[in-house]
């Protein structure tokens, strides 16, 4: 039986309406499937959705071109239900979608870490991205007072979508001195750095068997990198990605005075997102469940 009856969706539909308001196809997606929805209803007919939402672009064609038509806009569908599905659990985590409510089998259901994940590896296969990225964790260990001294590292699982794939490129950054990089497993094929922004090359030597997680750790020193009252990482989703943890352990002697978890939107708009710190105030960590693919997030602290 449902955890939610048709005044919740009515709800979402609205939240989501006011929140996504510039995602026009996504809300005429929502509206449309809660337009058939009934609790009866183990799934929705894709196609009977695409005829709606689409309806402009199939008008006036038969045969041959509507089904061509039908089957690319098919590909598309699926890509906007991972979309909705990213942004219904965006509401989740602010509140304003407590039964986590989401799309499953093209109708709505409590949406739980598997059908994330599943939605998420068909948007991967759709782009055709070489990596699926099921978990991301990085840590920044500030190991003096005076920020001189910092131990970055980086653990993911990551499956590999294509075959072939004898290596893997990380993407690091800092305002100071990277050094002493180190890799599991494999070795250092390559590493060049441009604009202050360093690219490591991770290789395997054989490839890696598609569709089997691998995990893999990148280490290394930074130095005179947070020096500043105020300091702050970015970083990008540079593939789809089911969890990014960011995590900053500050010294006793000088522990995390306040901080900011920001999604940057754009080139100036920001919206502010959840991070916690432990009582000791030495352990910032952020934590983002499946976020958009291609966005930029920046975690600042002042300490």
């Amino acid at each position: 039986m449902s955890r939610f009856d048709a005044d919740d969706i009515d709800r979402l539909v609205e939240s989501y309406e006011k929140k996504y308001e510039k995602k026009k196809k996504e809300c005429q997606i929502l509206k449309a499937i809660r337009g058939r929805w009934a609790p009866s209803k183990p799934s929705i007919n894709s196609d009977a959705i695409i005829r709606e939402v689409w309806q402009a672009e199939l008008k006036g064609l038969k045969g041959s071109s509507l089904e061509a038509k039908m089957k690319a806009l098919r590909n598309t569908f699926r890509v906007q239900l991972y979309n909705i599905n990213d942004h219904l659990q965006q509401l989740y985590q602010g509140g304003e979608n407590p039964q986590r409510i989401g799309l499953v089998k093209n109708t709505f259901a409590v949406l739980d870490n598997t059908e994330v994940q599943k939605s998420l590896e068909q948007y991967a296969r759709e782009i055709k991205s070489p990596w699926l990225i099921k978990e991301f964790e990085l840590q920044i260990t500030l190991k003096d007072a005076q920020g001189r001294n910092a131990v970055v590292s980086r653990r993911m699982v990551v499956v590999p979508l294509l075959p072939g794939l004898k290596d893997f490129t990380h993407v690091t950054g800092s305002d100071g001195t990277e050094y002493d990089f180190s890799v599991s497993p494999g070795w250092i094929v390559g590493r060049d750095i441009e604009s202050g922004v360093h690219h490591v090359v991770q290789g395997f030597g054989n490839a890696l068997p598609p569709n089997e997680p691998q995990e893999l750790t990148l280490t290394y020193m930074a130095e005179e990198a947070y020096m500043n009252k105020h300091e702050y990482f970015i970083f990008g989703i540079h593939y789809p990605t089911a969890k990014e943890r960011v995590i900053v352990n500050f010294p006793l002697e000088r522990p995390c005075v306040s901080f900011s978890a920001l999604r940057l939107i754009g080139r100036s708009a920001v919206e502010e997102l959840e991070a916690t710190l432990n009582e000791q105030r030495t352990k910032l960590t952020w934590e983002i469940i499946n976020p958009p693919h291609k966005e930029t997030y920046k975690l600042i602290w002042k300490w």
